[in-house]
C-alpha cells in the first residue's frame, strides 16, 4: 500500500496516515442495529465459512441491514 499511496500522493506523510488508519481501526467497536437498520445502500455481505466472525453474526448483519444480499464462500469451493 505504502508504493501505491506514495505514487499518486508523493508528497503525503505515510507514517502519519498509517498511524491514523491504525487508531481509528483500534477505536472502531462496530455499528449498532439501528445503524445497520438505517442503511440505505444495497449491500453485499459476504464472508468464509472458516471466518473469525461466526456465520450466526454474519447472518444477523445481512437481516438486519434492509437491501443485503448474503453470500458464504465454502473454504472447499463447492
Amino acid at each position: 500500500m505504502k508504493e501505491l499511496y506514495e505514487k499518486i500522493s508523493p508528497a503525503a506523510n505515510w507514517k502519519g496516515l498509517a498511524a491514523k488508519i491504525l487508531e481509528s481501526m483500534k477505536a472502531f467497536r462496530g455499528f449498532s442495529a439501528e445503524q445497520m437498520k438505517a442503511i440505505k445502500a444495497e449491500v453485499l455481505v459476504g464472508a468464509g465459512d472458516h471466518n473469525d466472525v461466526s456465520l450466526e453474526h454474519i447472518v444477523e448483519m445481512h437481516k438486519l441491514i434492509p437491501k443485503s444480499q448474503l453470500a458464504v464462500f465454502s473454504e472447499h469451493g463447492a
